[in-house]
């Protein structure tokens, strides 16, 4: 369930200002037309894990296995809805360029 009637994207990220954190935000500014959650790993309270999942339409998860966060809240259609380790930084703008999440600017 969604605040704005917008897609939900739940991320997954360890520490509020490192790494993943960092690219969840950047992520997230480019993609104005989904709603962003983010699950915090020991931030985010066992009990509401399975509720921020179910409510969730993607979840993007910062590594390649299941995250411990979410192997034990039994996520309803986890394995349609989960993005495993999401590499890529470049996001199309829709005008035929590209923007980098790490520079901030658009590139061909």
């Amino acid at each position: 369930m969604s605040l704005t009637n917008k897609p939900v994207i739940l991320w997954t990220a360890d520490v509020p200002g490192w790494a993943y954190w960092n690219r969840v935000v950047a992520i997230s500014r480019l993609l104005p037309q989904y709603e962003h959650r983010v699950l915090m790993d020991s931030h985010t309270p066992a009990c509401l894990r399975p509720i921020a999942c179910d409510l969730a339409d993607i979840i993007v998860c910062s590594s390649p296995q299941v995250p411990p966060q979410l192997r034990d809240a039994k996520c309803r259609d986890f394995e349609q809805k989960a993005v495993l380790q999401m590499t890529s930084i470049r996001i199309s703008t829709g005008k035929g360029t590209y923007a980098d999440v790490f520079l901030k600017k658009e590139n061909q």
